[in-house]
């Protein structure tokens, strides 16, 4: 895996995002697989637009077991562009319909582009019925997923082909950028990796799904599973970046937000405790403690 330093700060991926999907109700993801969006200006992303994270998909996950079928369908998802590798259409488990693209450059795997957050008009009675099933599996509501729905882009199947242009123009940005910046450079791909952070872009991506996620159940496999990294190798590489274990780490944010809370909000201890991701308060106080010196109910009177 590699990924390859643009100079030019013109943050032009970003850019042609938010153009094509301004004011629109889909979503458009890029999952970084070879550490490109996070080593190049051109390339580089904010975290919301490295994940599936939109009112939908983020309902579909409130539960625990929500989260751990959202993210095994990614995997699936991805694993099947990289088998395919062209562009096909996917349905999530929870019935979204999206277009996934997998974006490779001289056979090497790069990214693979989602559009995604609509439902098709022809399908949306079997997309109900999934929504049932699912919704009763996973303990997520159903009819908050069924009124989620309006901030989902409906269309029709003929529509498709449009969204599918779309995930071309992107594909075409990035692989030009990188042939840019290739020929510029004149670096082969044999040529050792240029890291321009101290860390490694995996860290990076771990903290985006952290801090997007702290209130979530995740874990370090299921991350290493999106990343096709070994778990073992993964969690050394996390605590020697970071100084600290992955579940630490998990912590330590959870803490951070309850912290703020606490300052901020009138909200009951027990409450923010479960906002934060913590379904025991016993444990809730004893970690703050350890990580922050006081109490929760200290910490609000000397800070609230």
């Amino acid at each position: 895996m590699f990924f390859i330093e643009n100079e030019d700060n013109f943050k032009l991926l970003q850019s042609a995002i938010k153009w094509l999907s301004e004011d629109k109700k889909f979503h458009i993801c890029i999952h970084d697989l070879s550490g490109v969006l996070h080593g190049s200006t051109v390339l580089s992303l904010p975290a919301k637009d490295m994940m599936h994270s939109v009112g939908y998909c983020d309902l579909a996950k409130t539960s625990p077991r929500g989260m751990r079928y959202c993210l095994k369908c990614k995997s699936l998802s991805i694993r099947k562009a990289l088998k395919l590798r062209r562009l096909f259409v996917g349905q999530c488990y929870m019935g979204l319909t999206e277009i996934i693209k997998p974006v490779f450059l001289h056979d090497k795997p790069i990214c693979i582009i989602y559009i995604g957050n609509f439902f098709l008009q022809e399908k949306k009675e079997q997309m109900l019925a999934r929504i049932a099933k699912n919704s009763s599996k996973t303990g997520v509501k159903r009819d908050k997923l069924i009124n989620m729905l309006e901030a989902s882009q409906m269309i029709s199947g003929t529509a498709l082909n449009e969204y599918a242009e779309l995930a071309e123009i992107l594909s075409d940005i990035i692989l030009n950028s990188l042939n840019d910046t290739i020929r510029l450079k004149n670096k082969s791909l044999s040529a050792s990796p240029v890291y321009t952070n101290s860390g490694h872009w995996v860290i990076e991506a771990m903290e985006n799904y952290v801090n997007t996620y702290y209130n979530r159940e995740i874990r370090l496999s299921q991350l290493a599973n999106l990343y096709f990294f070994n778990p073992q190798y993964l969690c050394r590489l996390f605590k020697n970046k970071t100084g600290t274990n992955f579940s630490s780490y998990v912590n330590r944010v959870r803490i951070d937000h309850a912290r703020r809370l606490l300052s901020a909000t009138g909200d009951d201890i027990t409450n923010i405790s479960m906002q934060v991701g913590f379904n025991n308060i016993t444990y809730f106080n004893r970690l703050f403690k350890k990580l922050v010196g006081t109490t929760p109910g200290e910490y609000r009177r000397v800070n609230g």
